[in-house]
């Protein structure tokens, strides 16, 4: 396994079949902002002037929509008869932090990141905040080096698995259900569903169901039966978790 100090081009040709030609970009994709109070110090002891490094959350963004563009046209073509509807649900269960850092961690992403000590310290290199955006950002700094065509060979070597694993039937499943699988994939406690109001009469009834999960509520569902308010509850739910950083939140000034 490869370490911190490591030669991340080296790695990334051997795993990935890409070389870069401006090694530099590669290395701001792998270079976490809270390393950069750091980096100034060194260089004012050294009296060099300050010219920081630049961190990873530019390429990340720019990753970030290459990444979509990418999963969507491997999915467009793998699922010809696929409507729009399933094909971005299809795509939503592989684009999303939790996903990306498993994909992050698997290819050990989080050895060759550079970081600030205290970062370090507090777990920054399985973080799934950190992990998710370095894969975007390598992806991003792939596209600036090699355009569209690079990029998407080496997110389609880094997705393979999850893109093997993806079925039509994914899609078909009811939101209780995902979130069922969710939960018990993280070993948390299964969902529970609670009806906080009824109103309406009888043949126009609207029901309000809120999901808790360990004790709190992720998501409040509205609708004309309790079985659709409670679908609305679990999907609401499914996506608080996809947008919730259970990390330490990565927000650091530098």
């Amino acid at each position: 396994m490869p370490g911190p100090g490591s030669n991340p081009e080296s790695w990334f040709e051997k795993r990935m079949g890409y070389r870069f030609s401006d090694p530099a970009l590669l290395r701001q994709a792998l270079t976490h902002r809270s390393i950069l109070p750091e980096m100034l110090e060194e260089q004012e002891s050294a009296g060099e002037g300050r010219t920081l490094s630049q961190h990873n959350e530019r390429l990340e963004f720019l990753g970030d929509a290459v990444l979509e563009l990418v999963v969507s046209g491997l999915l467009f073509h793998r699922f010809p008869d696929a409507p729009e509807g399933v094909l971005s649900q299809l795509r939503s269960r592989l684009v999303n932090t939790r996903q990306l850092s498993i994909i992050g961690r698997a290819w050990e992403f989080g050895e060759l990141l550079s970081m600030g000590r205290g970062e370090l310290l507090s777990g920054g290199r399985t973080k799934e905040s950190i992990l998710g955006n370095a894969l975007e950002a390598v992806l991003g700094a792939v596209f600036l080096d090699g355009g569209y065509e690079a990029a998407q060979k080496v997110a389609h070597t880094l997705l393979q698995d999850q893109l093997d694993q993806v079925r039509i039937d994914d899609s078909r499943k009811d939101f209780k259900s995902r979130l069922q699988e969710r939960l018990q994939a993280d070993g948390r406690p299964l969902p529970i569903y609670e009806v906080t109001a009824a109103d309406g009469p009888a043949h126009e009834r609207h029901f309000t169901v809120a999901c808790h999960v360990d004790g709190q509520i992720m998501g409040c569902g509205e609708g004309q039966s309790k079985k659709r308010a409670e679908q609305h509850a679990a999907h609401l739910t499914l996506e608080a978790l996809e947008s919730q950083t259970l990390d330490t939140p990565d927000e650091q000034e530098t």
